[in-house]
């Protein structure tokens, strides 16, 4: 018995420490079709994911940097989903800001970014408007080597570089095969 009380609690222990953060790509908060992500930036704690819903189909969330938000990460893990209906779970495994942007079109152009963890130094407001100066949207040439599944609660695929601060993965299966383990090596 004891076992099963200790792998609950472990998985309580878990999911009280990791939030999920729910943005909806191409609608407002009332419902209406944009180009803004909702909402556009947030905080999150190490350990958080950013769950990306596409209720249409013509949107991205493609990482890019402060520098050039509307450029793909050069990278070839970077995160790029979208163009689905679903959800593509993103990782928060650094307290660094991260950014993204709508690679279809001009979307970018026209303001559609988001956000993990800006700062006072780099703010959304900025990259939001270094993104509205570029003349046209523009992608790196060197394609993702995977994207995330269109399965929210098993969103996997790349795994970012080292420094970047994220992965894609799928927590609950991780939770589920440490679970295992834990609950194997006890015999249960």
């Amino acid at each position: 018995m004891f076992p099963s009380t200790l792998a609950a609690t472990l998985l309580l222990a878990v999911s009280a420490l990791a939030a999920d953060h729910v943005v909806t790509v191409g609608q407002d908060a009332s419902g209406a079709s944009k180009l803004v992500y909702t909402p556009e930036s947030v905080t999150a704690a190490v350990g958080d994911s950013v769950t990306f819903t596409f209720p249409g189909t013509t949107h991205t969330a493609t990482l890019s940097s402060f520098a050039a938000p509307c450029t793909a990460a050069a990278d070839a893990t970077a995160f790029n989903v979208g163009g689905t209906p679903g959800g593509y779970a993103f990782n928060v495994t650094s307290d660094k800001p991260v950014w993204f942007y709508c690679k279809t079109g001009s979307h970018c152009a026209a303001g559609m970014v988001f956000a993990i963890n800006p700062t006072a130094n780099k703010t959304f407001e900025a990259f939001k408007a270094t993104a509205m100066g570029a003349s046209s949207t523009t992608t790196n040439s060197s394609s993702p080597a995977a994207s995330a599944s269109s399965t929210a609660s098993s969103g996997y695929g790349s795994t970012g570089a080292a420094g970047r601060g994220y992965e894609v993965a799928g927590t609950a299966a991780i939770v589920g095969a440490f679970l295992s383990v834990v609950v194997g090596a006890v015999g249960v």
